[in-house]
């Protein structure tokens, strides 16, 4: 039975309402089918910078593989302008290996917990066992094999807002895409 009074992330008494997914992964304005769930007021707070890390990464990256590096969304753009150092940490980010070519070196430290917060957000939502997500897996879609990126397009996805983030939940995985190029798998038991 979900307990409406209890945060999904910690089990302290739920005091907000935090969105899954997070609102600043979508567009204005907003879809109807958007979604909350009961947090208390430190888990809710307590993500908010590593949730705009994943929004402005996926935005840049999007913007370079899409659009010759520039931003498609306006709050990706004032991100930038309001933080000058997160620019320079992407650009930090990027890396080459000989004979590889260029890639990110992405802040998984931030990025694993966002990703279990969302998981663990929507199989609350599906009525799921919410305690045995384990975020371990976060993919570029770039990054996938030919018969991957076909599995991944043959998934059967609920669409919180097209084209921004979809999901998909199977017996043994959360799947969720943010920007339709960051794809994220959070494997759990039941």
């Amino acid at each position: 039975m979900k307990r409406k009074d209890t945060c999904i992330y910690c089990n302290k008494t739920a005091n907000t309402k935090d969105h899954v997914p997070p609102k600043c992964f979508l567009d204005e304005p907003y879809p109807l089918n958007l979604t909350t769930v009961p947090a208390c007021s430190q888990c809710n707070e307590s993500f908010s910078k590593d949730e705009q890390y994943i929004m402005y990464l996926s935005d840049y990256l999007f913007s370079i593989e899409h659009n010759n590096g520039d931003f498609s969304r306006k709050k990706a753009e004032l991100t930038f302008t309001h933080n000058d150092k997160l620019e320079d940490r992407m650009i930090n980010s990027l890396k080459v290996i000989d004979g590889m070519g260029v890639y990110f070196d992405f802040e998984y430290e931030r990025i694993i917990p966002i990703i279990r917060k969302i998981s663990i957000g929507l199989l609350f939502l599906d009525c799921a066992d919410t305690k045995q997500v384990r975020a371990s897996n976060f993919i570029p879609i770039t990054h996938l094999n030919l018969q991957q990126k076909e599995e991944f397009e043959s998934i059967k996805w609920v669409a919180i807002q097209e084209g921004r983030f979809k999901y998909f939940i199977s017996n043994t995985s959360v799947y969720f895409a943010i920007n339709e190029i960051l794809l994220c798998l959070s494997k759990y038991n039941k």
